[in-house]
């Protein structure tokens, strides 16, 4: 007579299963925590930068620089004479400055700035 074994896995081999698995996704996550707020700040970075000339030109002419109405959703127009408003920071966690500095734009955010010189030639830099 013979037996028939009944097919399927131990339960050492589930734990075994399930143990690999939660190592391999603890692993991913810490790899991938710090990219939102990277990728918050890059798109911050990428929104000041968008500004920049606007800034410029208005230093170069001579004109003030306005203050943004918010600073989250920005509004407003960047100087007198000028068309362009400033634009939304959106969901980056990031602000733009009130007020706007004579000579930088400082964007905040969570744990960095981002540096805009406008005066002397315009390029960003994050702190």
């Amino acid at each position: 007579m013979k037996t028939k074994k009944a097919g399927g896995f131990t339960l050492i081999e589930l734990l075994l299963v399930i143990a690999i698995i939660g190592i391999l996704a603890s692993a991913i996550m810490v790899g991938i925590s710090g990219q939102r707020q990277r990728a918050r700040v890059t798109s911050a970075t990428e929104t000041a930068k968008s500004v920049v000339p606007y800034l410029v030109d208005c230093y170069m002419r001579g004109q003030s620089i306005n203050n943004p109405d918010d600073t989250i959703t920005g509004g407003n127009v960047v100087c007198s004479g000028s068309s362009v408003t400033w634009p939304s920071m959106g969901d980056t966690g990031c602000t733009w400055p009130t007020p706007v500095g004579a000579d930088d734009l400082v964007v905040t955010c969570d744990t960095q700035t981002i540096t805009c010189h406008y005066t002397v030639g315009g390029d960003c830099t994050v702190n």
